[in-house]
């Protein structure tokens, strides 16, 4: 079957814009690039683009399940804002190289990604994977074998993590649980940056693959790999970072269309239907979306 956001379904759905469907809504956390100086700033907007704020210099944000504080990565370290308050805390021992912050379902609990101190921010591992508490404390490390591991999401049961771990040729796909170390692999990827967006009912996952002609796309598939299905195929147009609704029935993918001078701009796919629409107003790369 043919790829929901295409092309031409993009383009057709820039001129034949429709409004979001009632009942659709809830919080992102996104981050990009912004002008004068073309900085990463982490970013917070309902999905209509009200109440759109711009927060600090940072990226790899995440919202906390209250919708009250972030964590973001930046270039001392892991940070925790209050968005109430603005008040910005560095959380003890990380540094430059940890990335990729998610909290725990309760708000209890942060993962990270870990980088070498000694490497460059990209570079390619070993990464690590850690536990902690929301201000740095108790850190401890579940994923720690000097392979390229990488944090994609928590389960719902606040025990167990998926990640990837990059090879050459791809990722593979798994989960570990933080209290008995036991890991299970799922499936591999064959792009080595994909990332994985776990659905809310945890039977689905959404993730970037490399299309022939070396062209971004976006698929689904079961967790453990199967029945995949093409969601994005749009070269030129590169579509990256899916994640999925809080009632699964929906992604959002940040699109990069050079109409838009290169500043990605939000894309919402139903999954069923294939119905398209553009969120124009929002740039970045979404993180986090929450009720």
């Amino acid at each position: 079957a043919s790829a929901c956001l295409t092309n031409k379904t993009w383009q057709e759905a820039l001129n034949n814009p429709t409004t979001i469907p009632e009942g659709l809504g809830g919080k992102l956390a996104m981050s990009n690039p912004m002008s004068p100086d073309y900085f990463y700033r982490v970013m917070t907007s309902n999905l209509d683009g009200t109440d759109h704020k711009i927060h600090a210099k940072g990226y790899d944000v995440s919202l906390s399940p209250d919708n009250r504080q972030i964590i973001y990565s930046s270039d001392t370290g892991l940070q925790l804002m209050d968005l109430k308050s603005g008040l910005v805390t560095p959380l003890i021992d990380t540094w430059k190289n940890d990335s990729d912050p998610i909290w725990s379902p309760d708000g209890s609990l942060i993962a990270f990604t870990r980088g070498s101190a000694s490497g460059g921010i990209g570079a390619p591992g070993p990464y690590s994977i850690v536990i902690a508490k929301p201000d740095g404390t108790q850190q401890i490390p579940v994923v720690e074998n000097g392979e390229a591991n990488n944090v994609m999401a928590w389960f719902s049961d606040g025990k167990n993590l998926l990640y990837t771990v990059t090879g050459p040729n791809g990722a593979s796909v798994n989960s570990i649980n933080i209290s008995t170390m036991q890991i299970s692999h799922y499936f591999n990827t064959n792009y080595i940056h994909s990332n994985i967006a776990l659905s809310p009912d945890e039977k689905q996952v959404a993730h970037e693959v490399m299309l022939p002609g070396e062209n971004y796309g976006i698929q689904i598939s079961d967790l453990d790999g199967s029945n995949p299905r093409l969601i994005v195929d749009a070269a030129p147009i590169v579509a990256t970072r899916p994640q999925w609704s809080p009632n699964g029935d929906w992604l959002v993918v940040s699109v990069s269309d050079e109409s838009f001078l290169d500043t990605p701009v939000l894309a919402l796919v139903e999954i069923d239907t294939c119905q398209i629409i553009p969120l124009t107003t929002i740039k970045g790369s979404v993180r986090t979306w929450n009720p």
